[in-house]
């Protein structure tokens, strides 16, 4: 399954990683508006894992870790509206699951970074752990052989969630060059 889904999105992988990280954790700019990008496409993503998402795939909340951060960074509380989300039909939570709990290899990463550039800095966001013991309890999932059509019903999953984040990416760029 794993493979699948990093073959699947690679492409959307890669433009969402390019987005992602400041290039500099010292710019405190650079670094509110990483942690805006990330609580604007967590918010909606988040609602709907509560309603739907089985409880063995739906991933711990950050949203409110996100918004800790922005306080303590002084940041701006981002103010444009919470990006609906939703499954497709025929998606598979799993795909969600996989995607989220990925990123916090990439957090760890930058958290890494975060302490070099900038020592002190509030990051709960980056420095939380619970998605580490996510993404261990969920590898079996993701290590298992599966059906094509399980694969596809996962990918699609994936696919919407990485659609999310660079919608929510993109329309929070849009706010901040218009304010």
């Amino acid at each position: 399954m794993r493979g699948y889904l990093k073959a699947r999105t690679a492409g959307r992988h890669d433009v969402l990683d390019a987005l992602g990280a400041p290039e500099s954790f010292a710019d405190r700019g650079a670094y509110c508006d990483f942690l805006a990008r990330q609580f604007a496409a967590r918010l909606g993503l988040e609602h709907w894992v509560a309603l739907y998402c089985p409880a063995d795939l739906a991933p711990p909340p950050m949203a409110e870790l996100l918004a800790d951060d922005l306080a303590a960074n002084g940041c701006a509380f981002p103010h444009y509206p919470t990006r609906h989300f939703a499954l497709p039909a025929g998606a598979d939570p799993l795909g969600l699951a996989w995607v989220v709990a990925g990123s916090h290899l990439g957090n760890r990463a930058m958290l890494a970074r975060l302490r070099r550039e900038a020592p002190g800095t509030p990051a709960a966001f980056l420095a939380d752990e619970r998605m580490q013991a996510f993404w261990k309890a969920l590898r079996p999932r993701l290590e298992a052989q599966v059906s094509p059509a399980e694969a596809e019903g996962a990918a699609l999953a994936a696919e919407a969630v990485f659609d999310h984040f660079l919608a929510a990416f993109a329309a929070h760029a849009s706010e901040r060059i218009a304010a």
